[in-house]
């Protein structure tokens, strides 16, 4: 930089220019920010998707696991599974006899008995404990036979108790068309159910056959991905997003490049008043900065309200991957517009009057 010119001047200058010119910068500031706003919205609304395909795949029992042995399992043994920091409930159940009912003599249903923990991973919205002495019905039981919660109930003739109904077909089918009959974890268990964490889910699928080694047992998933397409994890790995910095970024290094390509004659005066190449890059470094940064908070803050008030407050995690990609974006023009905007300034200044 020659003599006359400091950084100072150069900052100055590159705020003038911009402040010279509204409709110029609102251009620039328009294409930059729309590209990032683009981009961030994008991200926001497929990380939304495959959350949603995810709550779905837990809701339907995906980080459950099923143990099943050559003749059962121990009961007290499946029941200190709960235990377990990475395990959020387990249980197991026998039995499987059909019966009828007085509500309706020509329905037969089956009767299961049942660990309280396994009615927390049947059915999860299932708070209320049910009476004592009572019955759990499954939802489509209780909707053959005319049943509520609080109504009354006598199996085979058998005693008469309250019923208190829960939903356990999301993760149980066949529980959901059958009584229940809460049992303590003693003796033997036809099977033995067990959430974990979803972080845990793998190990613990193949961590259990070891807990169960008297048992000679198996464990199997309830649900497997097939049911639910894509696994998450692989649709955010090729989600075509990822690269969408790449394009973003070509396009306002392209935009930034043009306007910098009509503004020819402008570089010569500088040239021509003592500014050398090396302050030229400089200057389109000071001007793409405040273009740039600028237009991402631009985008960033209308992008992120017009989200909240479409679809309520992302997730941090929809938050991390969409800024990190806009932010590559963002990266991408600071680093490569500022040089092809020097570049093509380059030359005498005497030609590059000549598009004035």
């Amino acid at each position: 930089m020659r003599q006359g010119w400091r950084l100072g001047g150069l900052v100055g200058e590159a705020v003038a220019n911009l402040a010279s010119s509204p409709l110029r910068t609102l251009v620039l500031i328009v294409a930059v920010g729309g590209g990032l706003s683009a981009l961030i919205w994008s991200e926001l609304s497929f990380t939304a998707d495959v959350k949603a395909l995810e709550a779905d795949f837990a809701a339907a029992g995906g980080y459950v696991a099923v143990v099943e042995g050559e003749a059962g399992v121990d009961a007290q043994v499946c029941e200190r599974l709960s235990e377990h920091p990475r395990v959020v409930a387990s249980g197991g159940m026998r039995g499987g006899r059909e019966i009828r009912t007085a509500n309706a003599p020509g329905t037969r249903v089956s009767r299961l008995e049942v660990t309280p923990g396994l009615v927390r991973i049947w059915d999860p919205d299932a708070n209320e404990a049910p009476p004592t002495p009572g019955y759990l019905a499954g939802a489509a039981a209780a909707a053959e036979l005319g049943l509520t919660t609080g109504g009354f109930v006598a199996p085979d003739n058998g005693q008469l108790a309250a019923v208190t109904v829960i939903d356990p077909s999301r993760r149980n089918q066949f529980a959901a068309r059958a009584f229940l009959d809460l049992v303590a974890p003693i003796g033997r268990l036809d099977q033995c159910w067990v959430e974990f964490q979803p972080q845990a889910f793998e190990a613990g699928l193949d961590w259990l056959p070891a807990v169960f080694t008297d048992d000679r047992a198996q464990a199997r998933r309830n649900v497997d991905r097939g049911q639910f397409a894509t696994d998450p994890a692989q649709l955010l790995a090729a989600r075509p997003q990822r690269w969408g910095w790449v394009a973003v970024g070509a396009i306002a290094t392209a935009v930034i490049t043009l306007m910098a390509l009509f503004r020819r004659a402008e570089t010569a005066v500088y040239r021509a008043f003592g500014l050398s190449m090396n302050g030229v890059l400089i200057a389109a470094q000071i001007e793409t900065w405040i273009l740039v940064v600028g237009s991402y908070l631009a985008a960033v803050t209308w992008t992120g309200v017009a989200y909240v008030l479409a679809f309520g407050p992302p997730g941090s995690d929809q938050i991390a991957l969409a800024l990190g990609t806009s932010t590559k974006a963002a990266l991408t023009t600071l680093v490569l517009a500022p040089v092809l905007a020097a570049v093509v300034g380059t030359g005498a200044p005497a030609s590059l009057l000549k598009d004035r």
